[in-house]
């Protein structure tokens, strides 16, 4: 056994897995002295080979736009893997298509999603030393490791990078350690009131800033990883992946100040499902708002049924609302002139925006008129004088998305109950949001204003009309428009 070279060990024993083993006969046989701790250090390098290599410390690459960096931070021993589900992937998808036009710094994850990334990550770092037979119970992830999962974490989800810091992983790190510091078990109490030198060694490592690069502390090759089937991008859309979306949507909508930026990764991840049983949905319409509203509470506040519009129309384009808000700008100068060319409009010389924006209001539905006669409840802008929007709406109840105008405010209502208030000088917005709560409880034009609704949907939401739509008034009404607007062609 004396005559057993390193080499010799290595070929007997290979493997990572078996250098305690070959540690343990090397000992036995030449009697070497081990350095306090190292037994119980899964980072230690192992004993230096008998011709050694020169070592060349190698930099940390910048990542491609379109590479994905490995999920497993690979040491000595164990193997840590980067948490990732549905939700945090379509992050990092969305950080990555913002990247190609150069806003990713416009990309955040919300503090719900970091929170369980760290939490989870940890988790499953403390799991995986349990799962690995290490001999001692007691054994957590240390420093040098924790510091290696945050820097391969930020590599993973650059948008948690620090920019602007040397070390672009610290908050991450912070985080990380925090988290290790909660789930530690209380140590063991010692009849002389000190815990053991071993345990000391064990617990005195360095600071991250001087631990090794991380490519120092990973081996070579890498390890794919086997994605369970939640994680798998065919699985994404399943029933049970969709319930689980839904499930976690109605729990944080249940918060007193629910966090919208999460609520709306959320709408995003549960679109296809959520706009199938909206569409399918056969009951009235007077009954459909009440419906989706209790299913979908976050649809009472005017940002997420605008985001829902951008989903619907233009879910690619992150920047459809602002575009959208500025083509109506300008659709309301076009009708302008539009109106006063046919004496349906007084000249706007002296008046003031609020009063501006009422005139537009009311000449719509004649510029862009409908062969049937409107009801009373089911134009688009209908001016009130009481005081008390709920005592109106009781008295008539709406059938549809009505902006409600008073002396004092605007209110968007369906139903019998309003939605939001809008200060005077929105009042133009508000017809916005009467199309995108159409849009959003998949509701029908009334055919006393389904030409103007049309004409907005295509002039101005830049959404294709369909076919069975072209009424001749809707034929009549945009001919008239684009001849005023064009009058070469």
């Amino acid at each position: 056994m004396g005559t057993l070279t390193r080499e010799d060990l290595k070929d007997l024993f290979p493997g990572p897995e078996n250098f305690l083993r070959r540690k343990a006969i090397w000992d036995s046989c030449h009697g070497d002295v081990e350095e306090p701790g190292r037994e119980d250090s899964t980072i230690s390098t192992p004993p230096p080979p008998l011709s050694p290599l020169p070592q060349t410390s190698t930099p940390v690459q910048p990542i491609a736009p379109h590479s994905t960096p490995e999920k497993v931070v690979k040491l000595f021993f164990p193997e840590y893997v980067v948490h990732t589900d549905t939700e945090l992937e379509h992050v990092r998808n969305e950080y990555f298509e913002l990247a190609k036009k150069g806003e990713e710094q416009n990309c955040q994850m919300s503090k719900d999603l970091r929170c369980r990334l760290i939490c989870n990550t940890m988790t499953s770092m403390i799991a995986i030393l349990r799962a690995n037979g290490d001999a001692e119970s007691d054994r957590y992830p240390s420093k040098p490791e924790v510091t290696a999962m945050a820097k391969r974490i930020v590599k993973y989800y650059p948008m948690l990078q620090d920019l602007g810091k040397k070390n672009t992983w610290a908050t991450v790190y912070g985080q990380l350690f925090k988290r290790l510091q909660n789930v530690r078990s209380p140590q063991k109490t010692f009849p002389d009131g000190r815990p053991s030198k071993k345990r000391h060694l064990k617990q005195k490592m360095p600071h991250p800033e001087q631990t090794t690069d991380t490519d120092e502390m990973e081996s070579t090759p890498s390890t794919e990883i086997n994605m369970s089937p939640d994680r798998d991008g065919s699985d994404s859309d399943s029933p049970k992946t969709m319930a689980k979306h839904y499930k976690t949507l109605q729990a944080l909508f249940k918060k007193k100040n629910p966090n919208n930026e999460a609520v709306s990764q959320l709408l995003d991840l549960e679109f296809k499902a959520r706009r199938a049983i909206i569409d399918l949905d056969s009951t009235l319409e007077e009954n459909r708002y009440y419906n989706v509203i209790e299913a979908y509470p976050c649809f009472k506040v005017i940002g997420h049924v605008m985001e829902e519009l951008r989903r619907i129309v233009d879910k690619n384009n992150s920047n459809y609302i602002a575009e959208l808000k500025e083509r109506w700008h300008n659709f309301c100068q076009k009708v302008l002139f539009y109106g006063v060319s046919k004496n349906m409009m007084k000249c706007p010389m002296g008046m003031t925006k609020i009063e501006n924006a009422l005139m537009i209001l009311r000449a719509l539905p004649s510029l862009f008129p409908s062969p049937s006669t409107a009801p009373k409840n089911t134009q688009p802008y209908l001016p009130f004088e009481d005081k008390d929007p709920n005592v109106y709406l009781k008295k008539c109840p709406l059938s549809c998305p009505v902006l409600l105008v008073s002396e004092f405010n605007c209110l968007l209502a369906i139903g019998d109950e309003p939605i939001h208030t809008l200060a005077k000088c929105e009042v133009v917005d508000g017809v916005l949001y009467l199309m995108a709560y159409y849009y959003a409880i998949h509701l029908t034009y009334p055919k006393c204003v389904a030409t103007l609704l049309s004409v907005i949907q295509t002039e101005v939401l830049l959404d294709e009309i369909h076919e069975r739509d072209l009424t001749p008034s809707y034929k009549k009404a945009i001919a008239d428009w684009t001849a005023f607007n064009n009058p070469r062609q």
